[in-house]
C-alpha cells in the first residue's frame, strides 16, 4: 500500500513558511526579500571613484591599458569587507597580485583556443569558490578573482599586452589600496559606538539622578517618579542601540571582532541597568545612615567610571585599567560592610571591568 502523507494538503491546514534556520520541503516559501538597509552608498561611491579616476586619465590620455587599471581599482575596492587594517592590507595585495598573474596567465592561455582554456578554467573557479575555507575575507577574494578569471578569458592577449595588463592591474590595486586604507577611510561600525556609549550616558545619568535623590533624602513618591522616567528612557536606548549594533552585524553579513565588542559592551550596559534598579530598589525608603553613606560613596565613583568608558567608546581609544581598577576598589571598600549593597557593587565592578578590558589591547 502507498505510505501515508503527511502534509498540509491531507490535515486542511496552509503550508508554513520557511525561516532561514529551516526552510523545509517547499524552498520556494523561504522569505527573501530586499534588505534595503544594506545597500552601502558610501562604500560604492568609493569604489565608483577609484574606478573613474583612471577612466578619466584613460579618456585624456588616450592609452587603452589604463582599462586594465581601472577595473582592478574597482574589484579591489569590492574586496574590502572592512575590519582590522592589518587583516585588510593582507587581503588586497593578495588579491593585487593574484589577479594580476590570473589575468595574465588567462589572456596568454586564450590564444590556442576554447578546448584548452575552458577546461583549465573549470579548475581555476573551483579553486578559487574554495577560499572561502580560509574566513569571509579570503571568500571576498575569491569570489572577486573568479569575477576577472571569466572576464579574463573573453580576450586573448599577446605576450607584450599581457605583460601591461598585468603592470597595470597591479598598479590598479595598489591605487585602491591606498584609496581605502589611506585616503577614504570608511569606519562602518562608528554608528554602533556611538549608540553605545550613549547606553553609558544614560547610564551615568541615572546614576547621578539616584545620587541627587539620596542626598536630598527623596521619600517613596520620589523614587517611584523617577523610576518612571528614567528607566525608561534608559530602556529605550538600549533598545535602540541593540538595533544599531544587530543590523549592523547583518548587513556586514559576519559577527566581526568590533561587532562582538558592541554587543559586549552592550550586554555590561544592560546588567549594569539592572543593578542600578536593584539598587534604586533597596533604598527606597532606607533610613539606616550606614547603608546611604555607603551607597552615595558607591553612586559618587560609579557615574565617572561610566562617563569615562562611555568617551572611550565613542572615541574608540583605550581605557587606563589601573585607574579604573582603583575606583572599584574602593567602591567595593565602601559597601564591604553592607552584606545587601556590597552584592551589587561586585556585580557592577565586574561588568565595569568587561567593558574595560574590551577597550584595551589585549581585549
Amino acid at each position: 500500500m502507498p505510505p501515508r502523507r503527511n502534509d498540509a494538503s491531507r490535515t486542511g491546514q496552509r503550508p508554513r513558511a520557511g525561516t532561514p534556520r529551516n526552510p523545509g520541503a517547499d524552498l520556494s516559501r523561504l522569505p527573501w526579500g530586499l534588505d534595503l538597509g544594506a545597500v552601502r552608498v558610501a562604500e560604492g561611491v568609493r569604489a565608483a571613484l577609484a574606478c573613474g579616476v583612471v577612466l578619466l586619465a584613460n579618456e585624456w590620455l588616450g592609452w587603452p591599458p589604463l582599462v586594465y587599471m581601472a577595473l582592478a581599482a574597482f574589484f579591489t575596492c569590492l574586496c574590502d569587507i572592512g575590519g582590522p587594517i592589518r587583516f585588510r592590507v593582507p587581503a588586497l595585495l593578495a588579491f593585487t597580485v593574484s589577479g594580476a598573474l590570473v589575468w595574465v596567465c588567462f589572456g596568454l592561455l586564450r590564444d590556442p583556443g576554447l578546448p584548452v582554456v575552458l577546461p583549465l578554467a573549470f579548475v581555476g573557479l573551483f579553486c578559487l569558490g574554495m577560499a572561502r575555507v580560509w574566513g569571509a575575507g579570503a571568500a571576498a577574494v575569491g569570489n572577486i578573482l573568479c569575477i576577472v578569471l571569466v572576464v579574463s578569458v573573453g580576450q586573448p592577449l599577446a605576450m607584450h599586452e599581457a605583460f601591461e595588463a598585468g603592470i597595470m592591474f597591479v598598479c590598479g590595486g595598489l591605487w585602491a589600496t591606498l584609496l581605502t586604507m589611506v585616503v577614504w577611510r570608511l569606519h562602518p561600525y562608528r554608528p554602533a559606538r556611538n549608540a553605545v556609549a550613549g547606553c553609558w550616558r544614560r547610564l551615568a545619568e541615572l546614576a547621578a539622578d539616584q545620587r541627587l535623590l539620596l542626598l536630598d533624602g527623596a521619600g517613596t513618591e520620589a523614587w517611584d517618579a523617577h523610576g518612571r522616567a528614567h528607566r525608561r528612557a534608559v530602556r529605550e536606548e538600549l533598545e535602540h542601540a541593540r538595533t544599531i549594533v544587530l543590523d549592523l552585524v547583518r548587513m556586514r553579513g559576519r559577527l566581526s571582532l568590533r561587532g562582538g565588542q558592541a554587543l559586549l559592551r552592550l550586554e555590561a550596559c544592560d546588567q549594569i541597568f539592572g543593578s542600578l534598579i536593584a539598587l534604586s530598589d533597596l533604598l527606597d525608603g532606607e533610613r539606616d545612615p550606614a547603608r546611604l553613606a555607603a551607597a552615595e560613596t558607591l553612586l559618587r565613583l560609579l557615574r565617572p567610571m561610566l562617563v569615562v568608558l562611555a568617551d572611550a567608546i565613542a572615541a574608540d581609544t583605550n581605557v587606563r585599567a589601573e585607574v579604573l581598577e582603583r575606583a572599584t576598589s574602593r567602591a567595593l571598600a565602601a559597601t564591604a560592610a553592607d552584606p545587601l549593597l556590597h552584592p551589587l557593587a561586585e556585580a557592577m565592578a565586574e561588568r565595569l571591568r568587561i567593558a574595560a578590558r574590551l577597550s584595551t589591547p589585549g581585549g
